[in-house]
């Protein structure tokens, strides 16, 4: 048993992380250094404490702000949050899968509009060519 000095509960050692670095145990059990983490995280890469963080999802009705989902979905099943890399301003909170292709949106935005304006296919045939619907 261990005493975690964040929440002050004794509890079993199977709570605590192990530093891979040195092998010793963490000071804090797992519960205590996760939410510690992601205060930190918000805190120095975007700029955001825990208030501004839920009042951005509060803001948003806990929506995604582009595909309007409420889950965020992706490998950890957390909020991604959008923000732009050239000013590194907060643009909004996104799920996994939005803020993923809005990264690729991003570094290929021109050649993206080049090709849905002229398509391959358009400039070929000189006509729109049409598939037959297979699902109905």
């Amino acid at each position: 048993m261990k005493k975690c000095p964040r929440c002050n509960k004794r509890k079993k050692m199977s709570n605590f992380n192990i530093r891979k670095d040195t092998g010793k145990v963490i000071n804090y059990c797992v519960l205590c250094d996760k939410a510690y983490h992601k205060v930190y995280r918000l805190k120095t890469k975007y700029g955001l404490d825990e208030k501004k963080y839920e009042a951005l999802i509060e803001f948003q009705k806990g929506l995604c702000a582009i595909c309007g989902k409420n889950t965020p979905a992706g490998r950890w099943h957390k909020w991604q949050i959008d923000h732009c890399h050239v000013d590194k301003h907060v643009r909004g909170v996104l799920c996994f899968n939005c803020n993923k292709h809005l990264g690729y949106y991003e570094k290929l935005a021109k050649q993206i509009e080049r090709y849905l304006q002229n398509p391959p296919a358009l400039m070929l045939f000189k006509e729109k060519i049409r598939g037959i619907p297979i699902y109905q």
